[in-house]
This record gives C-alpha cells, structure tokens and sequence, in this order.
C-alpha cells in the first residue's frame, strides 16, 4: 500500500493488515521536498533526483542517494528527509523493495 505520510496512517495499516507492505508515495515525497527546496534550485535538485528513483539497482539508487545527498545536505537537509535510507516506510527503502523484488 502506498500512502502520503500522513502520522500515524502507516501505523494503523500494518495493525489491521499485518503482512502489508507499506511505502511512502515517492510523488508526495517529492512534493513535500520540494517545498524545502529554493524555487531557483528546484530544476537542479529534481535533476539529482531522478537518477535515484530511476535506479536499475539497489547499488546504483544508493549511489545516487549519496550523490545527490553530496550535492545539497548542507543547503537543503529537510528536503533530504523524505529520501533518508532510514525508517521502514521512507522512499528510499520503498525504491530498494522495488529493486530487490520483496
């Protein structure tokens, strides 16, 4: 199940559904990033974006994930949060579901 990040909503699926595989919305994600991230800089950033989410591999999307994360950590860390490779139900462990096939 995908869902937006509400608080909370993540929690009550896996209670009522326990073997569902959750994952945050890499859409929303991306939205919500961007509203961190300075209207002059936004073409720059989605550019280093996109060859995380668009990843052959597991490898390669942690790669990128670093890259990108090089580029704009120290002016942008917020929009950075939603693709951390921490937490259950990031982005980023969804892309690397998705890579890996689980």
């Amino acid at each position: 199940m995908s869902v937006d990040g509400l608080n909370g909503f993540t929690e009550a699926i896996e209670a009522v559904f326990s073997d569902t595989l959750v994952q945050r919305c890499v859409i929303h994600a991306i939205r919500n990033s961007l509203n961190y991230v300075s209207t002059k800089d936004r073409k720059a950033f989605m550019e280093g974006l996109k060859p995380v989410y668009k990843a052959s591999t597991r490898e390669e999307a942690y790669a990128n994930l670093e890259e990108l994360s090089k580029l704009w950590k120290d002016k942008y860390p917020m929009a950075l949060k939603a693709f951390s490779t921490t937490g259950r139900s990031s982005v980023f462990t969804s892309i690397t579901r998705i890579l890996s096939g689980k």
